[in-house]
């Protein structure tokens, strides 16, 4: 945004997206949801804030350090990136942790091949509440 804007206060657009996303949680149109990706001085500034929100749209959040490595996550993208993951169900917490489990056990037996990738992805999508048609994967 940066770019279109000489103005751009990327702190208070990364709050209007959690906002706009625990809004999204809490209305149960996502079952998860992902802050921006940012590095540890960049949560600095906004940790706080975002439990205000969370606690507006009485959702629940969790610091991630090490998202999930995916289509939509690729290692490279997230290296030094935590995301904050909000969410209304603690089931859908755990599904999460779940689905990374097995995507490490796979990279761990090597077997994280681009078929098993993207089964995880796909996994990954259904709990972010992305419809199954209409998002294409990179």
């Amino acid at each position: 945004m940066r770019e279109y804007y000489k103005d751009f206060d990327e702190t208070s657009f990364n709050l209007g997206v959690i906002d706009c996303f625990c809004e999204m949680v809490a209305a149960g149109v996502k079952g998860l949801a992902l802050s921006h990706p940012m590095t540890e001085q960049e949560y600095g500034k906004i940790g706080g804030l975002s439990e205000i929100i969370t606690g507006k749209y009485k959702v629940q959040s969790f610091l991630e350090k090490d998202l999930i490595e995916t289509d939509l996550s690729p290692a490279d993208l997230m290296e030094n990136r935590w995301v904050i993951l909000y969410y209304k169900d603690r089931e859908v917490l755990k599904e999460y942790f779940a689905l990374k489990g097995r995507a490490e056990g796979l990279k761990k037996e090597g077997r994280y091949t681009k078929g098993e990738r993207r089964d995880i992805t796909e996994s990954f999508r259904r709990l972010l509440g992305y419809p199954v048609k209409g998002v294409s994967l990179p």
